[in-house]
């Protein structure tokens, strides 16, 4: 969840596989504001969760 990902995510294999694949991911929530940025689309309201600290 620190990346933004749902903790029920499905993550594939041994787990220095999972790490490769967190580490080259786009976080969701920073590449949705990427896509608002460069299209000028505003950015939808986020989930409750998202916002925690």
């Amino acid at each position: 969840m620190l990346q933004t990902f749902p903790a029920d995510y499905p993550w594939q294999g041994p787990k220095t596989r999972v790490a490769r694949q967190i580490g080259d991911a786009v976080p969701p929530l920073l590449a949705a504001h990427i896509v608002s940025a460069a299209t000028g689309i505003p950015m939808p309201a986020t989930q409750p969760a998202l916002n925690a600290a």
